[in-house]
């Protein structure tokens, strides 16, 4: 089980690191964030910017938490476990909301980007819901398999390729409307870009 851990763990870190990095690279892409937060109408105008601020600060936290737990010296690979615990069920929580707050913007009607990754994406629908819940199954696979990985050794060649796995199930998570596009193409509306 320490692969399905690893594997999961690599997807999730790089799934959440490409977040960040999507909508923090410029002011524009982090206000184009701020926009689709507001636009799901859920939160008032002020609220919404913190709530953006807060969404991005707590998945910064997901790849960094990992990061922790692979330090090979010192206190924090005491820790090891603990950060690996934390990162997996931080990122489950941050996906359980996430799929929350875009089921409840289905079911108000409400036309929204989802701009998870930083970039003009498509209105926020069903298959955003589902790739969620495949995050949501990584990030149980990933704690049930650390919770059983100290039962079964590991090699090094078999993590190398769990977490080569990982990241490359992770490219198609950070681009799945892309590829949804691609082999589904389905019209794109043009929203209006929020009110600043």
């Amino acid at each position: 089980m320490q692969y399905v851990a690893t594997g999961c763990e690599l997807l999730l870190a790089v799934v959440f690191l490409a977040a960040v990095m999507g909508k923090t690279r410029n002011r524009s892409a982090f206000r184009a964030f701020v926009g689709s937060v507001r636009r799901l109408n859920l939160l008032s105008p002020s609220r919404a910017r913190a709530a953006a601020v807060m969404a991005t600060a707590a998945e910064a936290m997901v790849p960094a938490l990992f990061a922790c737990a692979l330090m090979p010296v010192g206190p924090l690979r005491v820790q090891a476990s603990w950060f690996h615990a934390a990162a997996l069920s931080l990122s489950l929580a941050l996906l359980l909301a996430f799929t929350a707050v875009i089921a409840l913007a289905l079911v108000n009607g409400t036309q929204a980007p989802c701009r998870c990754f930083g970039a003009r994406g498509s209105v926020l629908g069903v298959r955003h819901v589902i790739r969620n819940l495949f995050l949501v199954f990584a990030a149980v696979g990933g704690l049930l398999g650390h919770m059983t990985a100290a039962e079964s050794g590991a090699d090094g060649p078999g993590v190398v390729l769990a977490a080569a796995t990982g990241a490359v199930l992770a490219s198609v998570f950070v681009l799945f409307d892309d590829l949804v596009e691609l082999f589904l193409p389905t019209t794109r509306p043009n929203l209006p870009e929020p009110v600043r």
